[in-house]
């Protein structure tokens, strides 16, 4: 599964990443127990386990250095010893590793950590300088990206006493970084303890709501332009809804439509990279962790891996007042000059929605339509046949739908689905 998703980056990150010890030198076959401070335990095995997955599948790796409180000295500043045990076994393994970056979320270490663990932009300055020498020492090729703050829906950086963190750190550390990096959910789930939008399933059928996305992506690139300017962005962890997603919402049909929709906002905006959190884990899973059965925005990913390009073109939607009607345009797959897809969703929970094309003319046209019988459940239907995986594990044949070729391309969606419709120049 995961290696139909490739060409891809696979990131190890997360709050967890700031509460680990590698422990490179345990050779035992055991599982230690953390040192004190720490919370969990990386062994060699483990990372040896991670980088033959990464190079099976065609994946690359990101990886988090730990810069959480265990990992400091008494004056505060970062320890970088454990990372280079990490760093040294890494390279006399050959291994590759895309990116490190240091730490994750330093703008809200005072939730995660404790208010004392609060690391200033003054002092994280001075840890990526050495955090990128030991990379740089024991791994040249490897890019280095600094942390990515944590932005939540209405609040954008949460705190008035830290807010500002983002601009702060870029304009001290822009010239340490390979790229500009956030963090994005665009609600909560109700297992977290505070919520400045709780997960409820019309809450992202609202386009007001979906277009904050790009609210707060306009922002990182004005601090990207003004102090880090021609360094690519990145959405560096997002999903359907923070701590862990919310159960029937995030793993079901209806997160979709979010999905589909924020990765064709973004695209638009300039990033260059959205990573998913996660490919398996929680409720925002996009493989069922327990029996491994793929859930809807698994489809999703593959079938936006297979027909978009990264060729962004803009969109003018006419004749829907409500605004319930999303469109995004790529080049195909490949970036084909001859071919365009586009994604429609049609966010409305009552109407359908008649689209047509006149500026476009092909004879070759196919639509792959997303439905489902029942909104919430994790059953999908491409073109009226439900997306499964064969007994035997094959990956299930898919295929548009051929459009008539006479007149101009139509389409109408169902309430509360989506699709995508692919061109070729005639």
């Amino acid at each position: 599964m995961a290696q139909a998703l490739a060409p891809a980056y696979l990131r190890i990150g997360g709050s967890e990443a700031d509460k680990i010890y590698y422990a490179m030198q345990d050779t035992s076959g055991f599982q230690p127990n953390a040192p004190p401070g720490y919370k969990s335990v990386m062994t060699a095995k483990q990372w040896d386990n991670v980088n033959g997955f990464a190079t099976r599948n065609g994946l690359q790796l990101v990886f988090t250095l730990n810069a959480g409180p265990a990992s400091r000295k008494a004056d505060g500043s970062w320890d970088g010893t454990n990372a280079t045990e990490l760093l040294k076994y890494t390279a006399e393994h050959g291994y590759r590793v895309a990116l490190w970056e240091l730490g994750n979320e330093l703008n809200i270490f005072w939730f995660v950590h404790g208010m004392k663990a609060q690391v200033s932009p003054q002092q994280y300055d001075k840890d990526l300088s050495a955090a990128r020498a030991l990379v740089k020492q024991y791994m040249p090729s490897s890019h280095f990206s600094g942390q990515g703050s944590a932005f939540w829906p209405l609040l954008g950086e949460p705190l008035s006493l830290f807010y500002g963190y983002m601009p702060q750190y870029l304009a001290r550390s822009n010239d340490k970084i390979d790229l500009v990096s956030w963090h994005y959910y665009p609600q909560q789930s109700r297992r977290g303890p505070i919520a400045s939008r709780r997960a409820f399933p019309s809450r992202l059928l609202d386009p007001k709501n979906l277009d904050e996305a790009k609210h707060w992506a306009d922002q990182i690139k004005q601090w990207r332009d003004r102090y880090a300017p021609g360094k690519p962005i990145w959405l560096g962890e997002t999903g359907n809804a923070q701590f862990g997603g919310e159960p029937g919402l995030s793993d079901v049909y209806l997160g979709g439509l979010w999905w589909m929709d924020q990765l064709g906002l973004l695209a638009r905006a300039g990033h260059d990279t959205v990573v998913r959190q996660s490919l398996t884990g929680m409720n925002y899973g996009m493989i069922d962790d327990a029996d491994l059965a793929p859930r809807p925005d698994y489809w999703n990913s593959l079938l936006w891996k297979r027909l978009m390009g990264t060729r962004v073109y803009d969109v003018k939607v006419g004749g829907d007042p409500s605004g319930k009607l999303r469109a995004y345009a790529h080049s195909g797959a490949g970036d084909d000059h001859g071919s365009l897809t586009v994604l429609l969703i049609n966010l409305d929970h009552q109407r359908s929605a008649a689209v047509s094309f006149p500026a476009i003319k092909s004879n070759n046209s196919q639509i792959y339509e997303f439905t489902t019988p029942d909104i919430f459940s994790k059953e999908v239907l491409l073109n009226g046949s439900e997306l499964k995986f064969a007994p035997d594990g094959s990956m299930p044949a898919i295929h548009g739908r051929q459009q008539p070729e006479a007149g101009v391309p139509n389409v109408t969606l169902n309430p509360i689905s989506y699709c995508f419709v692919t061109f070729k120049q005639q």
